[in-house]
């Protein structure tokens, strides 16, 4: 790679296909532009303002028309200006803020919006990974995700991985995500656990998902507790029979659920 302190980190190996930032520090760039025409592959951890690397204020840029696979993990939200990803089919992010219960609401404003920013370069991603800790930061300021149209148009699948005791994902966060795509065939995978966590979807969730097509391939839920699950699975079964419902939970289901399930 090339080096030039002000404003870009211009260049790639013209012909590098898999590159990796671990907790690189660029204090003096005011912009930082990535550059990989045949880039398939980038990862970048340990990234943010201040202590992770980046001085305040730093734009980042990111050309890579050929890039399939975008993962951005352990690092807080920046200002990504530009992501042009048309070939991109898998994007992960695990971002977070600390401090947030002291932090302004311009602060939490602020971050949030570099996320979302972020998000809209992923448009043309198929399948997503998050982590609970996104969900947090998109969720930061009441009211402004759902003013926000949703970046994703040929999504398949979303993961949402937890390793809290329990966490409940916002209706509002995942018409966000979702909105985007019905009227597509989706595959979702709202729900994956670490250890014992549970994680609680809101109720709400299950009517919005009644808006979705009845072409949908098996939804995937896991380890929903039980009270939730007797009216999401009878909400389902009732409205919708034809509704491919594929439940996978190592909790033990009551003799009314094994029933509507026919297990």
């Amino acid at each position: 790679m090339r080096f030039l302190e002000d404003p870009f980190l211009v260049s790639i190996c013209r012909n590098l296909r898999r590159l990796c930032l671990r907790y690189c520090r660029f204090p003096s760039l005011k912009r930082l532009k990535i550059t990989g025409f045949q880039l398939a592959s980038l990862e970048i951890q340990g990234f943010g303002y201040g202590d992770r690397g980046l001085q305040e204020g730093c734009e980042v840029e990111i050309f890579a028309p050929n890039l399939l696979s975008f993962v951005y993990k352990f690092s807080k939200p920046v200002d990504f200006c530009g992501l042009h990803f048309p070939s991109l089919d898998y994007v992960e992010v695990h971002v977070w803020q600390h401090g947030t219960d002291e932090a302004t609401d311009h602060d939490k404003r602020r971050v949030s919006l570099f996320l979302m920013s972020m998000f809209e370069g992923f448009g043309n991603a198929q399948s997503v990974k998050l982590y609970c800790e996104t969900i947090q930061v998109l969720d930061l300021v009441d009211g402004l995700l759902e003013q926000q149209p949703s970046p994703f148009k040929r999504l398949k699948k979303v993961d949402v991985q937890c390793n809290r005791e329990s966490f409940k994902v916002p209706a509002h966060v995942t018409n966000y995500l979702l909105a985007g795509t019905i009227g597509q065939e989706l595959h979702l995978e709202v729900i994956e656990l670490i250890g014992t966590c549970k994680l609680l979807v809101d109720l709400s969730f299950s009517f919005f998902l009644l808006s979705l097509p009845p072409m949908l391939t098996p939804l995937s839920i896991w380890s929903i507790e039980i009270y939730h699950l007797l009216l999401y699975v009878h909400i389902y079964l009732v409205l919708i029979p034809s509704f491919a419902f594929l439940l996978s939970s190592s909790y033990c289901l009551d003799n009314v659920v094994r029933h509507w399930l026919k297990i």
